[in-house]
């Protein structure tokens, strides 16, 4: 039971997941439009959310054919998420969470500490996946993404 729970909380691919990160992306909206121009610290935390965001749903695999086989398939976990992008879907759990509790948070006391605290965390990931690029850039390898994880 508490495997299911864990599950269904904090699974990539949960819906309950998915669902929490789009009331808080619909959350921004009324933050917009109170914020307006200003608030530096929300216009950078919400960047830092869409570059997370973004860095997953970018394919970083061209060169290679969708049907790569990876670990997940067949087993009913995932759609195949290959290399970083698997790191880059785990990354957008934390920050669905993120973005729910602050702005939620953010909304209902009309505080902007709770942005700092966001952005630094963003800023966190942000490093990990910039440290992931780079390694990915540098690689010249022509095997194909998990090809030791087969």
């Amino acid at each position: 039971m508490t495997q299911n729970m864990l599950k269904f909380f904090f699974h990539r691919d949960s819906r309950f997941v998915r669902a929490i990160e789009a009331v808080g992306a619909i959350l921004f909206i009324p933050i917009i439009i109170k914020e307006g121009k200003g608030g530096v610290i929300f216009w950078l935390y919400l960047f830092a959310y869409l570059l997370i965001r973004f860095s997953y749903n970018f394919n970083w695999y061209r060169s290679f054919k969708a049907d790569i086989p990876s670990p997940q398939r067949g087993e009913g976990q995932g759609e195949g998420e290959l290399g970083i992008r698997l790191h880059f879907k785990k990354a957008l759990v934390a920050a669905s969470y993120i973005i729910f509790i602050v702005n939620l948070a953010s909304l209902l006391t009309g505080k902007r500490a709770f942005f700092y605290v966001a952005f630094v965390m963003f800023a966190m990931v942000l490093y990990l996946h910039a440290v992931l690029l780079y390694l990915h850039f540098r690689d010249k390898d022509e095997r194909p993404p998990n090809y030791f994880s087969r």
